[in-house]
């Protein structure tokens, strides 16, 4: 006669365990699992009715460890799915570990406690970024008479009552202290962002912004990360905008005019804008349009030659250009067309034969807004800028009306070659069809 692993009692031939002892020891179990799970129990009553349910359904030591880990895993993996712990709940399984003598690493196979810290760190970044905006909102609200180093008391208290509380949410977080200067860093790039795509950059957002530098204690490798993305480089292009806009020059790019930053050698009541690295200059080695003396149709060959790539510095004097091969400056006020690309800026001197240019960059909006914006004497501003093709040339391509179209002799011809350039070219045609240039700006 066999006898019962669960009560020691005589289970009959060939048996090892009662049906009934079988079935109350299943549920216990079960019950286990699920006292872990009830979030409402507090982590000392929770232990207490777990010793309770394993001595009335005979739950072994082993089985009692195995089902409390189950319902761990199953607790952490619902609140994950519902998406994510909060800190009461996160510090009631940490309890529970501890009333029952184990580690996160013991009863988490699966890695729910590294899920479970990632998004608490991720949920205490966004926050920091939350409050980077906040301490944004306090230093634009400071008084135009405060300067960035120089804020009011009323101002100083408030950024460090913000400051106070990111450092409360990084502790909370788990977050490092470089981990929270980095959140910094990334609520600040966001906010610039937000910045450049929404509105006109103006001088009052770079007060409010080198306000919050200096609070922080950026240094110098932590400004540089606001440009990972390139978004500190278009803030600071906004900005020469908004000086040439107001009337003023000033050289915001970090490049030594008298270093070997600079190849070439301003004159000296020139400012430099800006300077774009790996630009491409390209020259228009040939461009003759008109209609063919046999009748055929209109005929024509342009060829782009690809000169040399070197660096684009634009000043409030010129354009200067550099490389191995090419070295030379325009005045702007030599410039007679200019127009917008997709892929850069095409423009047309003012002297005989000239020919047109191009210089291709990433930058291709700002070198054309820049080079508007520069101020220019008496020469009249561009009333609009040319409609961009849907091809990504930059410009509309409209053929030429001939004969063949039934068009009179000097038709349509207001557009350019009809090759897309946009630079004004001359069109040649048999006589008794007019000849003339565009000269657009």
């Amino acid at each position: 006669m066999g006898r019962c692993g669960f009560c020691n009692r005589e289970a009959g031939l060939f048996r090892r365990e009662h049906a009934e002892c079988e079935r109350l020891n299943v549920e216990g179990v079960q019950r286990l699992a699920a006292l872990v799970a009830d979030r409402e129990l507090p982590p000392g009553v929770c232990a207490e009715e777990v010793r309770r349910v394993a001595g009335r359904h005979r739950v072994s030591a082993e089985q009692r460890q195995a089902a409390l880990a189950e319902g761990w895993r199953t607790s952490v993996a619902a609140r994950l799915g519902a998406g994510g712990l909060d800190c009461e709940e996160e510090e009631r399984l940490r309890a529970l570990l501890g009333e029952f003598g184990l580690s996160p690493h013991e009863v988490d196979t699966g890695g729910l406690w590294k899920q479970v810290a990632h998004r608490r760190k991720r949920a205490a970044e966004e926050r920091v970024g939350e409050l980077v905006s906040e301490a944004i909102s306090v230093a634009r609200s400071a008084g135009p008479e405060e300067g960035p180093g120089d804020v009011g008391p009323q101002t100083r208290i408030a950024l460090a009552v913000v400051e106070d509380a990111i450092r409360q949410v990084a502790d909370e977080g788990e977050l490092s202290n470089a981990e929270r200067r980095e959140a910094v860093v990334a609520g600040l790039e966001a906010e610039m962002e937000r910045l450049v795509a929404g509105e006109k950059v103006t001088a009052d957002q770079e007060r409010t912004l080198e306000t919050v530098f200096l609070h922080f204690g950026l240094d110098d490798h932590e400004k540089e990360k606001l440009n990972r993305n390139g978004v500190h480089e278009r803030f600071v292009q906004a900005l020469v905008l908004y000086d040439l806009a107001a009337g003023v020059a000033e050289q915001r790019q970090h490049v030594d005019p008298s270093g070997d930053d600079l190849p070439f050698r301003l004159k000296g009541s020139e400012t430099l804008l800006w300077m774009f690295q790996n630009v491409e200059y390209r020259t228009t080695e040939s461009e003759m349009w008109g209609y063919s003396l046999d009748g055929t149709g209109w005929v024509g060959e342009e060829e782009m030659s690809v000169s040399d790539t070197g660096l684009l510095g634009v000043t409030t004097g010129h354009l200067y250009f550099y490389s191995p091969n090419h070295r030379f400056r325009i005045p702007h006020d030599r410039i007679v067309t200019l127009r917008p690309r997709a892929d850069g800026i095409g423009l047309t001197q003012d002297r005989p034969e000239a020919r047109p240019e191009y210089f291709l960059l990433d930058d291709a909006d700002f070198a054309y807004e820049l080079l508007r914006s520069v101020p220019l004497g008496q020469r009249e501003p561009p009333d609009s800028r040319p409609a961009r093709s849907a091809g990504g040339t930059g410009f509309k391509r409209t053929r030429r009306k001939g004969p063949e179209d039934g068009g009179k002799s000097g038709e349509d011809m207001n557009d350019g070659c009809g090759k897309g350039c946009g630079m004004g070219c001359l069109v040649f045609v048999p006589i008794g069809v007019c000849v003339f240039a565009e000269l657009v700006f």
